[in-house]
This record gives structure tokens, C-alpha cells and sequence, in this order.
């Protein structure tokens, strides 16, 4: 019998119910019922019980038998319930799936996704006590995504479908249509994007751009599809880069020091996939150079680490700090 006939409550009682006669209390009809409502909190019948020891003997074909006797159930011979095939040890990581993708709340999927990895993980046996104990970072996330306009995202995705949209980008504030062939959806610190070919981008000569789901108004499906390309996915466009969501046709070779506290910083990851690190002890810095396509996220990761980051090169690099540096101060002059 495929367990995902019952319904997540039936099947919930099925295992309480094998774990209790498998434990060897011999519990009846009546047992069960109020076992189960004291250990749940749940509330469920005596009809309901019935059926459930009826599914164990006919549909699982469990050697179950009533000792007339102890008044009560048991197992005639070893039998497992075959829920599913993970232990608990598996169980555990997969609980854990549900804490790391924290970064998915404001979106319609998170309930699915917790329904789903809640259902596995307790038919597994997971220790949800000891899973508590890895914890995540509270993050920001983006404000509630529409169902309609989720599904109609998940919908283009799953069937290569090109949509239509109005869109608010993080430069330009007027409104701009858009008509995309989505090729990937991502997460950018708790924010939900699309990575997608945009045929009206560069006044109609078409690019791949970024889009966040939450700035996509008035979403329609054109009817059409497209043929997804081989290589779709981002990370290639990155050029090798690990610093986020943000691509562009410049590519650049990057050099970076790090001073101080911020060279710790710098040894504990992997930036760039060809990143070297020149060590001078004698000045306390660290110089990183790599490669990336992601130069405002650079410029960004620089100025986040204050004093202690000095960006050598590409000239752009530099003339773009400056210019932030500059800025900065002038606001402290004028505007403190």
C-alpha cells in the first residue's frame, strides 16, 4: 500500500499507533485513543482508531494480533512500518533543511516546503529537540509575494513558458515592461530573484538580467515558450566570482588589501574560484586578487570592511570607491 494515499493525520496516527503496540504495552481500541490524544494533544475518535488498526492489518499486512489475554495488541513477529526508507540519522539532517531554508519566508513555498520536511522527518524519528540546537541568523526578508503571481513564476519555470511583466528596477524608478524566458529562480539573502533572458532589454536587442519577484507587477502569461539554453546557470556568468547576486559584461581582475581584523575575514573564505592570497606580515595586510563579473558587489564587500580594505585594482574598482569615500564625507560635513 503507497502511504501517500492516507492523509497526513492518518498517517501520523499509523505511527503512533505501531510505536505503542511495537513497544510491547499491548494497547486496545480505547488505549490508543487516549494515548494518543494525551501525547498529541490532538483530538481524534474511536471510528477513526478502528480504521487505522484495520489499514495496519490489511493494507501493511503487519502481524498484528489481539491477545485476548493481555486485552491488547501485539506483533507476532518483528515488523516495521515502511513509512519511509531514511533513518533517523538522515531524518535529523533533513530537519535541519528546514532551519537553513529560513531565507525562503515571506514566500508562498515555505509552508510546503516545512509540510513536507515536517511529514519525512517525523515518520523518520528525527530528534527535533537536538535539531533545535543548530540555530540560523535572523535575516531580513522580502515583503509577501503574491500567490497568484508565485505560481504564475513557478508555472514559467516548470514549462519553459515566457511571461510578460511591468517592473521597478533598483536604478531606475519608472516602471519598465518587460518580456522574459526565466531560466533560474534564486535566493539573494532572503530575497527571491529570477535570473532570465529579457527580450526587450538594450532597446529591444535582448540580454539576461536579474529580477526581484517581489517588484514583478501585473504578470501575464504570452502563450509562447522558449527552448532553454544548455548553459543557464548563473554561477558561469559570475565569472568566477562568489560575492552575490550581480552580473555584468565587465569583467575584471581584482586586486584587493586587507588589514587588521579583515584579514582574518578574507583567509576564512573562498571569494574566487582562482583567488590567491599574498600574506605581508611586516604591514599586517593581506592582498586577495581573483577575477569576477561582479564589480558593484565587490565594491560593496570593500566598503563594508571600512578602514581596513584599500582596493588596488581595476582602475574602476578604485575610481568607484573613491567616489563613495568622497561622498561619505561629504555627508559627515554637511549632513551631521
Amino acid at each position: 500500500m503507497d502511504i501517500r494515499n492516507y492523509s497526513h493525520k492518518m498517517t501520523v496516527r499509523l505511527i503512533f499507533i505501531h510505536n505503542l503496540i511495537k513497544s510491547g504495552s499491548y494497547p486496545d481500541n480505547k488505549k490508543l485513543v487516549d494515548e494518543y490524544n494525551t501525547c498529541t494533544r490532538r483530538d481524534t475518535s474511536l471510528s477513526a482508531i478502528n480504521r487505522d488498526i484495520k489499514a495496519l492489518k490489511y493494507e501493511y499486512n503487519a502481524p498484528l494480533k489481539y491477545d485476548r489475554h493481555r486485552k491488547g495488541y501485539h506483533y507476532t513477529e518483528p515488523f516495521e512500518l515502511p513509512v519511509n526508507k531514511i533513518n533517523a540519522e538522515q531524518a535529523f539532517y533533513l530537519s535541519l533543511c528546514k532551519r537553513l531554508l529560513s531565507g525562503l519566508a515571506g514566500t508562498p513555498v515555505i509552508d510546503r516546503i516545512n509540510e513536507v520536511i515536517d511529514y519525512i522527518a517525523s515518520t523518520g524519528g528525527s530528534d527535533k529537540s537536538f535539531a533545535s540546537r543548530i540555530g540560523t541568523l535572523p535575516k531580513p526578508y522580502t515583503a509577501s509575494i503574491p500567490q497568484e503571481n508565485w505560481d504564475a513564476v513557478m508555472d514559467a519555470l516548470k514549462f519553459n513558458r515566457i511571461i510578460e511583466f511591468d517592473y521597478t528596477g533598483r536604478y531606475k524608478k519608472e516602471k519598465t515592461h518587460r518580456r522574459i524566458w526565466p531560466y533560474q529562480f534564486m535566493l539573494n539573502d532572503g530575497t527571491p530573484m529570477l535570473f532570465a533572458y529579457d527580450e526587450l532589454a538594450s532597446g529591444g536587442k535582448g540580454g539576461e538580467r536579474l529580477f526581484v519577484l517581489n517588484r514583478m507587477e501585473n504578470i501575464k502569461d504570452t502563450g509562447k515558450t522558449f527552448k532553454l539554453p544548455e548553459n543557464y546557470d548563473f554561477a558561469s556568468r559570475c565569472r568566477g566570482g562568489r560575492f552575490g547576486m550581480f552580473i555584468s559584461d565587465y569583467c575584471g581582475e581584482y586586486e584587493i588589501d586587507l588589514y587588521h581584523d579583515a584579514r582574518y575575514l578574507v583567509r576564512e573564505c573562498v571569494w574566487a574560484d582562482d583567488q590567491v592570497l599574498i600574506e605581508n606580515d611586516e604591514k599586517d595586510c593581506t592582498t586577495i586578487k581573483f577575477t569576477s563579473a561582479q564589480y558593484l558587489k565587490v565594491l560593496e564587500w570593500v566598503l563594508a570592511r571600512g578602514d581596513c580594505a584599500i582596493p588596488r585594482k581595476p582602475e574602476r574598482l578604485v575610481n568607484l570607491w573613491k567616489y563613495s569615500i568622497t561622498n561619505m564625507k561629504w555627508n559627515m560635513e554637511h549632513n551631521l
